[in-house]
């Protein structure tokens, strides 16, 4: 939390926010479209691959 908190002082707290924000938007995006473009084994590990994201 201290370095996120020092990031936020040097680059602006809405900007660390809004990248947060599109990091989370875009992990989810990628989750969903995995269950439709691949099957099986590759799923499940694509899956956990970007869950950690």
């Amino acid at each position: 939390m201290v370095t996120i908190g020092r990031l936020s002082d040097m680059f602006g707290r809405v900007k660390l926010y809004n990248l947060g924000f599109a990091i989370f938007a875009i992990g989810s995006t990628i989750l969903y479209a995995i269950t439709y473009l691949f099957t099986g084994t590759t799923a499940v590990l694509l899956m956990i691959i970007f869950r950690l994201v």
